[in-house]
């Protein structure tokens, strides 16, 4: 079985990247997400926190694909990423590396 965010093909626009999370925008609704690199469905409370630590507004729901984690990013942290903004990403860039 393949996994839409384990290929993670480069169809939109993509924010920030590291080994460990991918920040793109969804191409299902356009909103920026974060996506684990690595497949699995849940994430510890460790990368809960540093994600948490960088963005304010987060929908925990993974609703179309339910076996990778992901989350997207919601309010102002939509308006950062679209305009090329990444303050939160780049004062925190420790935590997701």
């Amino acid at each position: 079985m393949s996994c839409e965010l384990c290929e993670l093909k480069k169809l939109t626009h993509w924010y920030y990247t590291s080994e460990k999370w991918v920040v793109l925008d969804c191409l299902t609704c356009k909103v920026p997400m974060i996506v684990l690199r690595e497949h699995r469905s849940t994430i510890s409370e460790k990368e809960k926190n540093d994600i948490i630590k960088g963005f304010n507004k987060i929908r925990w729901e993974m609703r179309k694909i339910k076996d990778h984690f992901h989350c997207h990013l919601e309010g102002m942290e939509v308006y950062y990423c679209k305009i090329h903004v990444f303050r939160s990403i780049e004062q925190n860039k420790k935590q997701f590396i």
